[in-house]
């Protein structure tokens, strides 16, 4: 297999708690500011998640958690925007949470 053609099957896998702040993401974006907003958000997570599958490195560790990733997405010049936070693995990233950026990323991984 070409080496192209083996980082074109790296995949991101969402941790069960992951699965739920996406889930809470889309629901309080729904909420604020409507299904079609909410929808292209979650487009925008879902790129930018397979994305950093493709090349790990992207993220930067997490301070006092070096085997721990974060990549900041947010919609350009907004002030916010949420965290995928991860783990690089052999097949792609186990993504650990999406995490507001304004959040605390060590006390909310503590928490698991």
């Amino acid at each position: 297999m070409a080496e192209g053609n083996a980082l074109e099957s790296r995949v991101a896998i969402l941790s069960p708690s992951a699965v739920n702040d996406y889930s809470q993401i889309h629901s309080h974006t729904t909420w604020t500011w409507g299904q079609s907003q909410a929808d292209r958000y979650s487009d925008l997570l879902d790129a930018e998640i397979l994305q950093v599958a493709q090349d790990p490195e992207v993220g930067k560790p997490v301070e006092g958690l070096p085997t721990v990733r974060g990549r900041l997405i947010r919609w350009p010049k907004a002030r916010h925007g949420h965290r995928i936070i991860y783990l690089e693995t052999d097949y792609g990233i186990y993504v650990l949470r999406i995490l507001h950026s304004a959040m605390n990323v060590s006390r909310h991984l503590e928490e698991e």
